[in-house]
C-alpha cells in the first residue's frame, strides 16, 4: 500500500523534519498588537495604544504620529491582525498557507485549521499539529459513486522566516480497496 515509501523517500522526509528552524527573537511590545480606532467623525486610525486613562488615550499611528484622543470621541476600538511595514499597515493574509489547490510553504500555527471546498466535489480539512507541521484530509463527494477518493496530506516547514519559507510534504490519494498513489513535494 505504501510502495512510494522507499528508503530514499524516508530519508528526504526525515531531512526536512530534522532541519533546524530559525527562531528569531520576538518583540513582545504593543507594536505587535495593533488596534484600529474609529472616531465618531468616521476617521479610522491604526496603530498602538501608548498610554490610557479614564479620560484620554495616547495613540501612536503606524506612521509614528502620536496623538491624544478623548475617550468620548472613540466610537469603536478593536484589535487588528497585521504588521507595520515602513510606516504602512499591512493586514494579515487569511490565506497565507494555501493557494488555489496546493499549499504554500507557510505553516498553519498549532491548533489553527481550515475547511476548504474545491470544485464542489473535493472538501478538505487541515489542522496545524505544531507551528511547523500540519496534516490535511478529505474525501470526494461524487454523487452515485460508491468508492470515493480519499486524500491525505502531511507538510513540514523546517524554515519559516518573514521573507522566506521552505516546506516539504507528501500527498497520498486512494480509494478503498486499492493501493492508491502518492507524491512528495517541496514548496518555497
Amino acid at each position: 500500500m505504501f510502495r512510494f515509501l522507499t528508503p530514499g523517500v524516508v530519508m528526504v522526509v526525515l531531512l526536512f523534519w530534522l532541519l533546524p528552524a530559525a527562531a528569531p527573537a520576538q518583540d513582545t511590545s504593543a507594536r505587535e498588537n495593533p488596534v484600529e480606532i474609529v472616531l465618531k467623525d468616521g476617521s479610522k486610525l491604526i496603530g498602538r495604544v501608548v498610554e490610557e486613562n479614564d479620560r484620554v488615550i495616547r495613540f501612536q499611528t503606524t506612521g509614528g504620529v502620536e496623538m491624544t484622543i478623548p475617550r468620548d470621541q472613540i466610537q469603536v476600538r478593536r484589535p487588528v491582525r497585521g504588521k507595520s511595514v515602513q510606516g504602512e499597515f499591512w493586514p494579515e493574509d487569511p490565506n497565507v498557507t494555501r493557494l488555489l489547490f496546493s499549499p504554500t510553504a507557510r505553516p498553519l500555527k498549532a491548533g489553527q485549521g481550515y475547511f476548504s471546498l474545491y470544485e464542489v466535489f473535493f472538501p478538505m480539512v487541515a489542522v496545524g499539529l505544531t507551528d511547523f507541521m500540519s496534516v490535511a484530509t478529505g474525501v470526494s463527494l461524487f454523487p452515485g459513486v460508491s468508492n470515493q477518493i480519499i486524500y491525505l496530506n502531511g507538510k513540514l516547514t523546517p524554515i519559516n522566516r518573514d521573507n522566506f519559507a521552505l516546506a516539504g510534504g507528501a500527498l497520498y490519494v486512494f480509494t478503498p480497496g486499492t493501493e492508491g498513489a502518492g507524491i512528495l513535494y517541496s514548496v518555497i
